[in-house]
């Protein structure tokens, strides 16, 4: 129901379980592409912005992601 909506959706993408299954089951249930925005880091350990690329990506979302 919170999909049907005139303006675009977008969700946080941190690359985790959570945030990804969030995504997949909005991207299903979504005639438009889900807006996904993330964060990069340039620190290794705490950089998830691959899984959240690899996750968008599989899910046909619009990826957004800023460094720090």
């Amino acid at each position: 129901m919170h999909l049907r909506i005139d303006v675009p959706v977008g969700c946080y993408l941190s690359g985790g379980i959570d945030s990804s299954t969030v995504l997949g089951i909005a991207a299903k249930h979504s005639a438009k592409p889900i807006r996904v925005f993330t964060l990069a880091f340039d620190h290794k350990a705490y950089n998830e912005e691959t899984l959240a690329c690899e996750t968008s990506s599989h899910t046909g979302a619009h990826i957004h992601s800023n460094g720090i």
